[in-house]
């Protein structure tokens, strides 16, 4: 009985053993290859200078093996089976929670915050703790099923589940800073269309992603139709990336200057710079679009106006014609303006355009609150201009 007793304890440590551990390799690689990947990827380009490159498959799969190596070591050592096997992987669960708390201005001000006291009082609670798990051991219920659901089994998973609650709460969660560095890779493979995609359904955004978004825009040709169909965050003085200002943390900040022209001079930012590049005869097709959107995220009609004479000979001399080719955003401005000035100084006529202009202004006026106003008015009209210009705030 002895011996039978024995054989099958052996076989149910095994079983947990080997449950925890599949269960742990596949979190830490999902959670490191599908999460922070991006973010991973921006620690080690800031923190080698930009030398070396991040591979998210390799990075994850590497990391996964030298955590599950630790474990390895940490069980032959401490011996801890049964129960609370799953304690075994705290210290590589701490490693990946201190690996992925990764402060979102790393680029400029990089920190290890707390964890150079934190990470050695969990060691030596954890050990603690450890030598009272061990303590305890012989006094378990004897549970040798090998089945997924036993008990000594489901207390296991309990305990991996509740660390990687905690690693994924200590881990970088802001989600504009996620949505930048994977936006800012795809910009790196030149795939602006899957830029694009990162946070295109979220309302998380900041003057970075926005920055980001505009150029992926602009490389697709499509800043002037779709920039407002995402959150917009910052002034136009953010919608081009300069020194000490808005700027990317892993693309190149020359690549934008390069796709409008000419790098700016110092202290030269935002509509000076672009006006700048038009007066110089160095500027590209991108700037004039670029011009015209920072006319609008500063709400700023009667420079978008003027602009768009200079820049658009069709709209200049008649335009009602330029309907035919303005991007949407500017024909939403242009029927706004005609809208709110009472000078009425544009000739300017869209059937299409206007007739959803009166939509959205007959929704607002079943509204008296704001607030249930602003969110009727979302739920339709979230992606023009006339929602951006009337409700966001920044």
């Amino acid at each position: 009985m002895i011996g039978i007793d024995s054989n099958h304890k052996k076989y149910s440590t095994t079983v947990v053993r080997a449950v925890c551990a599949i269960v742990f390799c596949v979190f830490s690689f999902c959670y490191l290859y599908f999460y922070q990947s991006g973010v991973l990827s921006v620690a080690q380009h800031v923190l080698s200078g930009g030398q070396t490159y991040y591979s998210p498959f390799f990075g994850a799969m590497l990391m996964t093996i030298v955590l599950q190596a630790i474990q390895l070591v940490i069980f032959a050592v401490v011996r801890l089976a049964g129960r609370t096997h799953a304690l075994t992987y705290l210290p590589s669960l701490t490693i990946l929670a201190f690996v992925t708390d990764i402060n979102s201005d790393i680029d400029h001000n990089f920190s290890i915050g707390a964890w150079w006291w934190v990470f050695p009082v969990v060691m030596v609670l954890w050990v603690v703790v450890i030598y009272f798990a061990k303590g305890l051991n012989p006094f378990e219920k004897k549970d040798y099923r090998a089945s997924l659901f036993s008990r000594t089994i489901f207390i296991n998973l309990v305990l991996l589940s509740a660390m990687f609650i905690a690693v994924g709460t200590i881990g970088n969660s802001q989600p504009q800073f996620h949505y930048r560095a994977k936006a800012e890779l795809a910009l790196m493979d030149g795939d602006f269309h899957k830029a694009l995609r990162y946070g295109n359904s979220s309302l998380d955004t900041d003057s970075s992603l926005t920055m980001v978004r505009a150029y992926a825009l602009s490389r697709t040709h499509l800043l002037g139709d779709k920039l407002f169909s995402f959150p917009v965050s910052g002034t136009s003085n953010t919608l081009v990336p300069s020194v000490g200002n808005c700027r990317f943390l892993l693309y190149s900040n020359d690549s934008v200057y390069r796709h409008l022209g000419a790098k700016p001079l110092p202290g030269l930012r935002g509509v000076p710079y672009l006006k700048a590049l038009l007066r110089s005869g160095q500027a590209t097709d991108a700037v004039a679009d670029y011009l015209l959107c920072s006319y609008l995220v500063d709400r700023n009609l009667d420079g978008f106006i003027s602009t768009l004479r200079a820049v658009d000979s069709v709209f200049a001399h008649s335009p009602e014609d330029a309907a035919k080719h303005l991007p949407r955003h500017y024909r939403e401005a242009l029927v706004l303006y005609n809208h709110i000035r009472s000078d009425r100084n544009v000739n300017y006529r869209d059937a299409v355009i206007e007739a959803d202009y009166a939509d959205m202004q007959s929704l607002e006026s079943q509204y008296a609150d704001r607030r249930e106003r602003q969110l009727a008015v979302f739920m339709q009209f979230s992606q023009t201009y006339w929602y951006y210009y009337e409700y966001i705030k920044d």
